[in-house]
């Protein structure tokens, strides 16, 4: 847990206190899939994600 303050801006009560969860390694290797958000973005509406693993980041595949 960390907490981020606002340093550009100089506002001292401006901060986030956030949590960061991990997979555990550093780099996730040889993860495969994609998944289905229900109801997003909006009701009725779904969106595919795709795991990428050289983004190591989710990505939208298609909207139905």
């Amino acid at each position: 847990m960390f907490t981020h303050r606002d340093v550009l801006g100089k506002d001292d009560q401006l901060h986030a206190t956030v949590t960061v969860t991990t997979f555990g390694p550093d780099f996730l290797h040889g993860a495969k899939g994609e998944y289905m958000l229900e109801d997003f973005p909006e009701s009725g509406q779904s969106v595919v994600v795709e795991w990428g693993e050289g983004l190591q980041d989710f990505t939208i595949k298609g909207i139905r």
